[in-house]
């Protein structure tokens, strides 16, 4: 990058289904995340990853395992600045396919990560702070108009719009 730029690493954990209707909603959330970026620094230089809930073992720390692959995820997860979670909003966080989203959300409350996310980020936060009695901020990060004409304001989160913990 050039000298004085800031230089940020931003993962996109997509999980929308495959077919047309979740590839429809992917679209319309990377819109969102592009918007949001335009709104840091302009100067800033993003580096994104974007991969699915699948793929987030890279990043997440597992006592259980090797300490190469303990040290790796360590490593993937503390040269993470932003995360950007979206996902099919009916996936609760007891679901197996959730295990892994439920997994690195608490390490990103834990570590007091900078996430910003949609309805299903917001199951992953609610079932943190219910069951294992996290003590969580939230914020409406957003206070905008989205594609339907809804808005942010005043209760954002519904219906897969923004939050920011």
């Amino acid at each position: 990058g050039g000298v004085g730029r800031m230089s940020l690493r931003v993962l996109v954990i997509d999980g929308y289904r495959s077919d047309s209707d979740g590839r429809r909603k992917a679209k319309s959330f990377m819109r969102v995340v592009l918007q949001a970026l335009r709104t840091v620094d302009t100067r800033a230089e993003f580096h994104m990853s974007i991969m699915g809930i699948e793929d987030l073992q890279q990043f997440i720390y597992d006592p259980a395992g090797n300490v190469v692959s303990q040290n790796q995820a360590l490593r993937n997860f503390s040269s993470t600045d932003l995360t950007f979670i979206g996902g099919e909003s009916e996936l609760s966080p007891w679901h197996p396919k959730a295990a892994l989203l439920l997994a690195y959300v608490n390490q990103c409350v834990c570590a007091g990560s900078h996430v910003f996310g949609d309805e299903v980020a917001m199951r992953m936060v609610w079932h943190l702070a219910c069951v294992c009695g996290r003590q969580i901020q939230v914020v409406d990060a957003l206070n905008q108009e989205f594609d339907d004409g809804s808005t942010s304001r005043g209760g954002g989160g519904a219906q897969g719009k923004p939050w920011f913990f």
